[in-house]
């Protein structure tokens, strides 16, 4: 009975080291390294400028500028028609090609929309949000903002199917450089929301500029061999899904995680939107440094699978288990500590926005174990079934925030009820996810 034991323990640990080694062997580890050791350095930079930002421009100033952010942010979502994320998936770099210019033309008109939208309503919109003065000059930044959002989208996509992953890594460690210094720099001489606004937009030219400039190369040969415009329209059908089902589903998403923002800014005011912007930052740090590395090159990894038919549920699962005990040591110490480390850190007057993190961490943590999971949906076809779930999701969110702001006039009963409510929605997305990858893999044995 013990040498059994002893041989089948032995077996098991043959096994996992064999994955392992299988893993390194992929390079899939070494991919996300490059990745992750160029955004981890572009956080450093960035985290190591908060503290003296948030003292120099205060909470009422950085309130405003994350307003803009986030109304940015979810229209540059759906800029691309979602056709961007499609980039890395075709096997001939002539359809992705074809897949690059619809959606640097999709940006294009979305971003001429845009303009056109807040040039009628701008004041209806400073008003709403109680953006004084020169604040309100930062909404005509927003269609560049929009557009310059969509080509990083673009160029990064490119350079993930080239795996050019130290591309991504320059670049995003030369943004958050600019970014820092400019910030320190006008906080000294003349704090504002517009400056931070304005060097937020020059940080994405420079960086939409370093992507496309490591990816001209490849861009010609892809532009020499392009495809027919009969290719073209058999690529437009068979990424249909994307514009159809994958863009609703993304400005769904980026308006499920701006709401709380928006309506903390509507219903408190800019200091609510500035404390629960912090608190987002802080804890959006590891699901920038290692979730969003990870879900970039296995995107790239997931979609080589899929080509060779071979199975992906298992990658899946042991995947999205590794991210959720690397990340439950650090989400877990902010839940339970948050409000301390918050006002020593920025200074006492952010005291609330730790409040708001002990909450955002549960539902953060949720988000940053289920990226492989989420990623692995763009890959078993699934994005009627996101779509769906993303419905009915917001709708949730959105209702229980307006509800519990105006019965209860808490901000962070708010927090707390978006925060739970989105967990256990992230963690149904997962159980999906798996779902579908399990199905593809039944599909793929029996072609």
């Amino acid at each position: 009975m013990i040498v059994q034991t002893a041989s089948l323990g032995k077996s098991i640990a043959s096994r996992w080291r064999g994955a392992l080694l299988a893993v390194f062997a992929s390079g899939f580890l070494r991919s996300v390294a490059v990745v992750a050791g160029g955004t981890a350095l572009a956080q450093l930079v960035h985290l190591a400028s908060m503290p003296v930002v948030t003292r120099l421009y205060g909470p009422q100033a950085y309130g405003v500028f994350n307003l803009f952010v986030s109304m940015v942010v979810v229209v540059s979502n759906v800029a691309t028609l979602s056709y961007a994320v499609a980039i890395v998936l075709p096997r001939r770099d002539a359809v992705a090609y074809w897949l690059l210019k619809a959606s640097v033309a999709s940006a294009v008109a979305v971003s001429a929309i845009s303009g056109i939208v807040l040039m009628l309503f701008r004041e209806r919109i400073a008003a709403s949000f109680d953006l004084g003065g020169a604040a309100t000059l930062l909404l005509w930044l927003a269609p560049f903002a929009i557009f310059l959002n969509a080509m990083v989208q673009c160029a990064e996509q490119w350079q993930l199917r080239g795996e050019n992953f130290k591309s991504l890594s320059v670049a995003a460690v030369t943004e958050a450089a600019f970014q820092a210094a400019g910030r320190v720099g006008c906080g000294i001489i003349a704090p504002s929301a517009l400056a931070l606004g304005l060097l937020a937009v020059v940080a994405q030219a420079l960086r939409s500029v370093v992507l496309f400039g490591a990816a001209r190369r490849t861009l010609a040969g892809a532009r020499t061999r392009r495809a027919r415009p009969a290719a073209s329209r058999i690529a437009a059908w068979r990424y249909r899904d994307f514009p159809l089902f994958r863009a609703p589903r993304a400005l769904l998403h980026v308006v499920s995680a701006s709401a709380p923002l928006l309506i903390l800014g509507s219903l408190f005011g800019p200091k609510a939107a500035a404390f629960y912007a912090i608190a987002h930052v802080v804890l959006l740090t590891p699901v920038n440094l290692i979730a969003n590395s990870v879900g970039k090159v296995f995107l790239q990894r997931l979609a080589s699978r899929m080509h060779a038919r071979q199975p992906m549920r298992r990658v899946v699962l042991r995947t999205t288990c590794g991210m959720a005990l690397v990340g439950l040591p650090a989400f877990g110490a902010i839940a339970i500590g948050g409000s301390g480390l918050f006002a020593l850190v920025f200074g006492p007057e952010w005291h609330e926005a730790g409040d708001y993190a002990r909450w955002l961490a549960v539902l953060v943590f949720c988000n940053f174990f289920n990226v492989p999971a989420v990623q692995s949906l763009a890959v078993t076809n699934s994005q009627a079934a996101l779509l769906g779930w993303e419905v009915a999701t917001t709708g949730g969110k959105l209702g229980l925030l307006v509800a519990v702001g105006l019965l209860t006039g808490s901000a962070q009963s708010c927090v707390a009820a978006y925060a739970v409510f989105g967990a256990l929605a992230g963690l149904c997305l997962t159980a999906l996810a798996l779902k579908r990858a399990a199905m593809a893999d039944v599909r793929a044995r029996n072609a």
